[in-house]
């Protein structure tokens, strides 16, 4: 840098590049840094063509913003290191529990009830919730939901149409919105299942299901303890 200087460049124009360049050497410089740069640059100016005292003080306020640009980065930076941080720490606290997360497998345990939910991003006229067993059996329930364009959550009695309660095993939700036309409207169902793992870092980071599924920490609509039965 200061051979840069010494032919007649300008501190602050090598300064301000390498700070808006992200440069991490930048982050270094300090006040004293700059007044010994700018030494350099008077020592070293055409004694037939010296610096104009404009452009000197013009230097010196420009100095200022950019001390005021570095501060900012290094300030930046640090709020993203804790957020990161903050959410890593927020997956890590959902392991062991049961998250509620974008994905149509359900595993009934043969009794009790299981929650579900799904969102709808228009209005619609009729939201068809089926209920299909992964042996091969078919639809074993239909659910009719609200069509308001939110997140909605329902439950599943664990029962067929006769009223006869399902064996335990795996069964798939098939949701079908549409609007008084019967055109289809976009719709995503979500069901619980338990984190067993955090994965990526920074903007990525993501919880691992017990069933293969990933999510992203802000996509998780619900969290709660795994119950003990």
């Amino acid at each position: 840098m200061v051979d840069a200087v010494s032919s007649g460049g300008s501190v602050v124009g090598s300064l301000t590049g390498a700070a808006a360049g992200g440069n991490s050497a930048a982050s270094q410089i300090d006040f004293n840094t700059y007044l010994k740069l700018l030494v350099t640059q008077l020592q070293n100016q055409d004694p037939l063509n010296p610096m104009d005292g404009t452009e000197f003080t013009k230097e010196l306020a420009t100095f200022s913003q950019l001390e005021q640009q570095i501060q900012s980065n290094n300030y930046l930076e640090r709020l993203t290191q804790v957020e990161d941080s903050s959410t890593r720490g927020l997956a890590t606290s959902f392991l062991g529990k049961a998250a509620l997360v974008a994905g149509n497998k359900l595993e009934y345990m043969g009794e009790g009830t299981l929650e579900f939910g799904y969102t709808i991003e228009d209005a619609s006229s009729q939201v068809k919730i089926d209920i299909v067993a992964n042996d091969g059996s078919g639809v074993v329930r239909t659910l009719y939901g609200d069509g308001t364009a939110a997140k909605h959550m329902m439950e599943w009695d664990g029962k067929n149409e006769e009223g006869e309660l399902m064996a335990a095993g795996d069964y798939t939700l098939r949701i079908k919105a549409t609007d008084i036309d019967g055109n289809t409207v976009p719709s995503e169902a979500y069901t619980y299942g338990v984190v067993t793992a955090v994965l990526g870092s920074g903007d990525d980071v993501r919880v691992e299901i017990h069933d293969g599924r990933t999510s992203t920490v802000n996509d998780v609509m619900t969290v709660r303890m795994v119950s003990a039965g």
